[in-house]
């Protein structure tokens, strides 16, 4: 999908998403944590950095396993008020979404 109304097209949509991720988890946790979760992405799921924005659902396994589900959808939602930040869309916390949640919004409203 193309987002052509805004200019944003997939790569560039990832891309960005990717800085939000290491930027949001970098400030809250740490770079070291950081680096840790791109290790264990990489030897446990063979997930490389750059696919983290097409595997949110790995991530954020790893997150409430190792920080609860409540600070891992804490995480989520400052990394979605980031990318929102980001792309220029206005961010809205809604209770119970997840971070594939926001950026499923965010899809819709940048195809609009």
């Amino acid at each position: 999908m193309a987002f052509s109304s805004s200019g944003l097209h997939d790569a560039d949509f990832n891309e960005i998403l990717l800085r939000s991720i290491n930027s949001t988890i970098s400030g809250l946790l740490g770079s070291g944590v950081l680096a840790a979760l791109h290790t264990h992405l990489i030897k446990n799921y063979s997930v490389v950095p750059e696919q983290v924005p097409y595997r949110l659902d790995t991530l954020f396994d790893i997150l409430e396993n190792v920080l609860g589900i409540q600070s891992a959808r804490t995480i989520g939602w400052a990394i979605a008020r980031d990318f929102y930040s980001r792309i220029g869309l206005p961010f809205t916390a809604t209770a119970d979404f997840t971070l594939k949640d926001y950026i499923d919004r965010a899809k819709k409203e940048l195809a609009k």
